[in-house]
């Protein structure tokens, strides 16, 4: 019995020596997403008014927001992703860059 309870107690750590080798097993892409497009960033209250050429975008904020923790929904192309990702509460009492690969 004292055997048994040996054996499983190594089980965990097996497990998460097999999880670890295959995600280090993953290969990077190196290839560039050259379809990647910022398409939209909105808020609750409007939406952010984009410069293709320039690559800025200016949000008319009303008076009063907590600019500190505030949510964007961004839109992106097909197959893009972007960071920091949508939907996540980030600091705006700053300027902020989403990358869009």
């Amino acid at each position: 019995m004292k055997k048994k309870f040996k054996n499983s107690a190594k089980l965990p750590y097996l497990i998460f020596i097999a999880v670890l080798s295959f995600l280090s097993c993953e290969k990077e892409s190196t290839e560039k997403n050259t379809e990647a497009e910022l398409i939209k960033i909105e808020f609750s209250f409007g939406e952010v008014e984009l410069n293709t050429e320039t690559k800025t975008g200016i949000l008319r904020v009303p008076e009063g927001t907590d600019v500190s923790s505030m949510i964007a929904t961004i839109s992106i192309s097909e197959g893009a992703t972007v960071y920091p990702p949508t939907n996540v509460a980030l600091d705006y009492s700053n300027p902020v860059t989403f990358t869009v690969v």
